[in-house]
């Protein structure tokens, strides 16, 4: 019989590094898109109580701004499909579920310059230079999520990560979970309320 002083020490849990450092990245842009909408909001509601127009009348059309939702909200279950299926070891699954991610946010960038060619904002104007630096930042922040995804993937393909151990695509999910959100508030705060 062995002695417990002979044991093996028990393996210590990774820290989780990737998951704070993702939180941080993820706070540090509400931040960003809360001043932005701060400044958005005060010079909408200035201009609308002088009696100017902040926007024409149908220059924003709701449309092609609820298919972006719809685009993010399927996008959203693909994740968590993904997040689900590493949970299970269920690589294939996730395989596909992080493709399909993918697809679906190259969807919303294809979307959101059709998008710009449909509301023609001018720059020298200032709620069209607001809306094209909100959305941009928003676009951005995907173009974030989207490389976070793809190296997350990768690393998965590499077989890095397992039901043991699924902290990037975890921290990839919650950096794309935020930017979905962070699109939310673009199409309500912006697309909607115009």
């Amino acid at each position: 019989m062995i002695a417990a002083d002979q044991l093996p020490a028990a393996e210590l849990p990774r820290p989780r590094t990737l998951l704070v450092g993702t939180v941080f990245a993820i706070v540090a842009c509400g931040m960003f898109f809360a001043g932005a909408f701060g400044i958005y909001l005060k010079l909408r509601s200035d201009a609308l109580s002088s009696g100017a127009d902040w926007i024409k009348a149908g220059q924003i059309s709701l449309v092609p701004g609820g298919m972006m939702m719809v685009t993010a909200g399927m996008s959203v279950v693909t994740m968590a499909w993904a997040v689900q299926a590493i949970g299970n070891d269920d690589r294939k699954n996730a395989y596909i579920a992080l493709g399909i991610t993918f697809l679906f946010g190259i969807a919303n960038i294809n979307q959101q310059v059709f998008y710009y060619n449909d509301m023609h904002l001018h720059v020298k104007e200032m709620p069209d230079l607001l809306i094209l630096v909100i959305s941009g930042a928003q676009v951005a922040m995907l173009i974030g999520a989207l490389i976070f995804v793809a190296l997350a993937a990768f690393r998965a393909l590499a077989g890095q990560y397992s039901s043991r151990q699924s902290d990037g695509i975890q921290a990839a999910s919650y950096f794309w979970y935020a930017t979905m959100v962070m699109y939310a508030f673009v199409y309500y705060g912006i697309y909607v309320t115009k």
